[in-house]
C-alpha cells in the first residue's frame, strides 16, 4: 500500500472562498477532514467535489482562562479534533488558507526513513500509545511538534 492511502489529511483553520482547492488537492491520500470552528461559513466548500469528513468545534464558554496568544488554543484544539477523526495511522495537518499540491519530497523521506519524526518546520501527527503533555488525552494523538504549517 502506498503511504498516501495511510495517511489522514486533517485541513484545519477558518473556511475561506478557497478551502475546497485544498480539500480536492489531497483526494489521493487516504482520507481529508476539515476541522474548523461551528461559527464559519461551511456554505463555502459547496465547490468541493472531493470527498471530506467535516468536523466543527465549539468554541468554549470560558476562551479567557485558555492562552490563545496567536490563537494557539483554537489551532491546537480544531487539529486535535479532526485527528480524532482519522482512521489511518498518520496525520499531515494542513491549514485552509494554504496548499501543498506536490508532498512528493515530504513523503519519499518519510518512506526511506519511517522512524524519524518529519517535518517541514511543520506539524506532523502520528498515532503513538503514549503522550508527554497531561493536555492530550493520552489514548488519542501525541503530537510531533505542535506548529500551525503542514
Amino acid at each position: 500500500m502506498s503511504i498516501k492511502n495511510n495517511i489522514s489529511v486533517v485541513v484545519q483553520g477558518p473556511i475561506d472562498e478557497r478551502t475546497y482547492e485544498a480539500i480536492e488537492a489531497y483526494q489521493d491520500f487516504g482520507e481529508v477532514i476539515v476541522s474548523t470552528w461551528e461559527n464559519e461559513k461551511i456554505d463555502l466548500l459547496s465547490k468541493a467535489k472531493g470527498k471530506y469528513q467535516l468536523i466543527q468545534t465549539r468554541y468554549p464558554e470560558d476562551l479567557e482562562r485558555y492562552n490563545n496568544h496567536g490563537y494557539r488554543y483554537f489551532i491546537a484544539k480544531t487539529t486535535l479534533e479532526g485527528s480524532k477523526l482519522a482512521k489511518y495511522d498518520y496525520v499531515i495537518k494542513t491549514r485552509s488558507d494554504e496548499l501543498y499540491p506536490n508532498l512528493y519530497s515530504f513523503l519519499s523521506n518519510f518512506e526511506r526513513y519511517p522512524h524519524k519524526t518529519h517535518t517541514t518546520d511543520n506539524g506532523f501527527w502520528k498515532h503513538i500509545p503514549f503522550c508527554y503533555s497531561n493536555q492530550i488525552d493520552e489514548k488519542t494523538l501525541c503530537p510531533i511538534p505542535h506548529i500551525d504549517w503542514l
